[in-house]
């Protein structure tokens, strides 16, 4: 009888082979080194961003929700590739997505609050006020997050993962409104490009050749 190590092994080899073949991009390097930890955290995401997506995106049809699922799963496949240990606060980013502090409290004060110009009124995009609350299951609701700092709104995305989805989720959302991008391509050189000009930005080390392959890494388990 064959020992669950090399049954694991036969089927992780077996899936990229059946799958890899399906994407324009096949071309890139296929990383079958998924160990049993990642593929557990990569299980936990997959769950939670599909959950979220549902919440955030009611009226969005299956085939751009599967793009925007495709497009943070491999966020945190190339920030943090699925790795718990990864996942801490650190001085180049906290959580599975390894966002800042910054970015954190921008989005909480910036874009679903933000000042009315010429006021000192502050506007409320009302609908993603609860969806802290559905997101988190009531563990965060939005009068406890909107009080908090820049460190603490860091911490949480190390300590909460269902807040650092929707917080790297709204990030996309926010700057896709912005630059009145409509639709998510489907294929990993299209979401590597999204990820490296607006995420990492020209200010990260990342590469688009390094979110291809991390993507490709998981792409069997995604078809």
């Amino acid at each position: 009888m064959l020992k669950p190590t090399v049954i694991w092994i036969i089927i992780t080899i077996a899936l990229n082979a059946v799958f890899s073949f399906s994407v324009g991009d096949c071309a890139i390097p296929i990383n079958t080194g998924f160990n049993r930890e990642q593929f557990r955290n990569y299980q936990d995401h997959n769950k939670r961003v599909r959950r979220i997506i549902d919440l955030v995106f009611p009226d969005m049809g299956e085939t751009q929700k599967t793009s925007w699922v495709m497009l943070l799963l491999g966020t945190a496949a190339v920030e943090s590739n699925f790795l718990d240990r990864y996942s801490g606060v650190s001085r180049n980013g906290s959580g599975p997505y390894q966002v800042i502090g910054e970015t954190v409290y921008g989005v909480m004060h910036r874009y679903v609050t933000y000042s009315i110009k010429g006021s000192e009124k502050i506007a409320k995009r009302e609908k993603l006020i609860p969806l802290f609350a559905k997101v988190t299951k009531g563990r965060l609701a939005w009068s406890s997050l909107a009080v908090m700092d820049r460190e603490k709104l860091r911490n949480l995305c190390a300590d909460d993962y269902d807040f650092a989805a929707l917080i790297s989720l709204l990030v996309y959302k926010e700057i896709f409104e912005r630059k009145g991008i409509n639709i998510v391509p489907s294929n990993p050189s299209g979401l590597a490009v999204l990820w490296k000009r607006y995420y990492n930005t020209s200010l990260g080390a990342g590469t688009e050749k390094r979110f291809i392959q991390r993507f490709m890494s998981i792409h069997a388990y995604l078809a």
